[in-house]
């Protein structure tokens, strides 16, 4: 059969070519149909992408399509180029964004899982609000955070103020955990009631309590660390988690300790920055307690019944060790030694010699200018000296030249087994310098010194 006519899609028929047509005939056919796809399709000259639900959508339309938005634009149907308002949804895909910009460079989508407000472009991304802004949760049961035209920025925590901006700094509600913190001028710490705990940074660091008798500020560790206190980087005081406190030491042992260094001047009770220190010192295998030499160290008791009278025991000044509140210098106690001394056995001032030995010993307790001796002397052999004044030289103090210094207390003599000795003048035992040289006499004129024992006791005072 003759070939259809090919102008446009509505022309072809769909018979044709028919199982009797000449194979010759095929290929004007194919051409046949390029012809009417392209006179049908004249401006098409690019992929085609609307699908058919969308083109059927302009089904029926009888002008142009801009002539049909031209004509819903002006029935207000349709939003015009130069905008309008929009009284229903506008509804974008998956992934389908709104973009704003010459470059795109503000995007708004959500890509399945999650939204997003993009900036990706010059400039800064600003969010205005002519009164506060509040970042909420999607159905607006809970505040993320909020800021306020004029006024403050808060934090929010479950729906709870946490971080609030104020006029002079910020206001926690809750506690502060970080890392570091650098303190540029104050920080105040709420407290139930009234008052508040303050740290104060203006070249020193401060801790205290606004209001009197509001509460205690606290320094506190936790599981088992100590506290210690460095400047710089040089540790200075400790106190260790069971409560020692070491000053200059890491490891006290004691409630207080001030470490084994050796310091004439250690712990200072009062200190005015001159020579008026009052305290305690350490020297080797020495214990000070000193004063300035103006003033006095005082013991005493304080009453039971006020708890604050106070009774003075005994004093230490540059006079010496006085008693019973006597402050008197005269009545000062300002020499007090123990000692021994090797007893000379002599008449008058020449030691006597024997053919066999002596032997002596003696002991004394010196109290101001007061001396407390005794001694014993023991003799074997025959004395080779006559008789004379029997004496004991070396005393350990020069005794009083005065007459009255004659105190003499007990001799007791034993000669082969008898315990009086013939001429011996208990009486006229005493100190004497009547030879020029320390002796305890005993007796005038005495008897000689025989081989025996004699032991003797006897005070007297120095000059």
């Amino acid at each position: 059969m003759s070939l259809e006519s090919f102008n446009y899609i509505d022309s072809l028929n769909t018979a044709n070519p028919t199982t009797t047509d000449n194979v010759s005939e095929g290929d004007d056919h194919i051409r046949g149909i390029k012809t009417t796809l392209k006179n049908t399709f004249p401006n098409i000259n690019a992929a085609v992408t609307a699908t058919d639900e969308e083109l059927n959508y302009v089904d029926g339309v009888t002008s142009s399509i801009q002539t049909q938005i031209d004509s819903k634009e002006a029935t207000g149907v349709a939003l015009p180029l130069a905008g309008g308002t929009l009284t229903g949804n506008l509804n974008l895909g998956d992934n389908v964004k709104a973009q704003f910009g010459a470059g795109n460079d503000l995007q708004i989508y959500h890509d399945g899982s999650h939204s997003f407000v993009q900036d990706s472009g010059e400039g800064n991304l600003y969010i205005r609000a002519s009164n506060s802004l509040y970042l909420n949760n999607a159905d607006n049961t809970a505040v993320y955070a909020s800021f306020a035209n004029g006024g403050g920025a808060g934090l929010y925590h479950n729906n709870s103020a946490k971080l609030a901006t104020t006029s002079t700094g910020i206001d926690v509600t809750g506690n502060v955990t970080c890392d570091g913190a650098t303190i540029g001028a104050t920080v105040t710490a709420g407290q139930t009631g009234s008052g508040n705990y303050v740290l104060r940074k203006n070249g020193t660091l401060y801790a205290y309590n606004t209001v009197s008798g509001a509460g205690n500020v606290y320094l506190e560790t936790y599981n088992g660390a100590g506290y210690s206190i460095k400047t710089n980087s040089s540790e200075r005081l400790l106190i260790t988690n069971d409560g020692n406190v070491g000053i200059g030491t890491s490891s006290p042992a004691t409630l207080l300790s001030l470490g084994s260094g050796v310091d004439a001047q250690k712990l200072a009770l009062y200190d005015a920055g001159n020579t008026f220190k009052y305290g305690f010192g350490i020297q080797t295998d020495e214990l000070r307690t000193y004063c300035p030499n103006s003033g006095h160290m005082s013991f005493g008791t304080i009453s039971t019944s006020d708890g604050t009278t106070w009774s003075e025991k005994a004093r230490i000044d540059s006079d010496g060790l006085k008693f019973n509140g006597d402050t008197a210098a005269a009545n000062a106690l300002d020499d007090y030694e123990e000692g021994t001394w090797t007893p000379v056995p002599a008449r008058i001032s020449t030691p006597i010699s024997t053919t066999g030995t002596i032997t002596a010993s003696g002991t004394y307790t010196k109290i101001g200018r007061q001396v407390y001796c005794c001694g014993v002397i023991t003799i074997t052999g025959t004395i080779t000296q006559g008789p004379n004044i029997c004496t004991a030289l070396g005393l350990p103090f020069t005794p009083a030249t005065d007459a009255s210094n004659r105190q003499a207390n007990q001799v007791t003599w034993d000669k082969e087994g008898q315990t009086a000795l013939t001429g011996l003048n208990i009486s006229q035992i005493g100190v004497y310098t009547d030879y020029l040289y320390s002796s305890v006499t005993f007796g005038a004129n005495g008897p000689v010194w025989a081989a025996g024992e004699v032991n003797f006791s006897y005070s007297y005072r120095t000059s």
